[in-house]
């Protein structure tokens, strides 16, 4: 595996095909998206720390939740989930969010880091029928 270079583009950090902000962006509108399948399940805060909001989605596994820029979400949390500002944090870490993902979008045990994924031309094919 080659080593990666990582450069300042602007004021921001580049991989040399997406930026640290735009990995961001799309990491709350992905969040926020799983949470418009689930509104039942998401309540949200507003301006938990000065513009941003605070969505939770509450799962059987526990919460998992992240801040998203209020001038980019409002308007979709305002219109499609409940403002509860009295929700508590049940204490849970990026780590156990991102397990908490994993295990929901298909029983995972956690998700595995991208670092740790096979180059998928090493791996055996299976034989016909299996």
């Amino acid at each position: 595996m080659e080593d990666k270079t990582f450069k300042i583009v602007g004021n921001d950090i580049s991989d040399g095909y997406h930026t640290f902000g735009e990995l961001y962006d799309h990491r709350c509108a992905l969040f926020v998206a799983l949470c418009l399948m689930r509104r039942d399940d998401v309540v949200w805060k507003k301006d938990h720390y000065e513009g941003w909001d605070c969505v939770y989605l509450k799962t059987n596994l526990g919460q998992i939740s992240y801040h998203v820029p209020a001038y980019r979400f409002r308007s979709v949390l305002e219109h499609n989930f409940i403002r509860d500002e009295s929700f508590e944090y049940d204490g849970h870490t990026p780590t156990d969010a991102l397990h908490r993902l994993g295990l929901l979008i298909g029983g995972l045990h956690s998700v595995v880091p991208v670092n740790h994924i096979p180059d998928a031309t090493k791996m055996a094919k299976p034989e016909a029928g299996e």
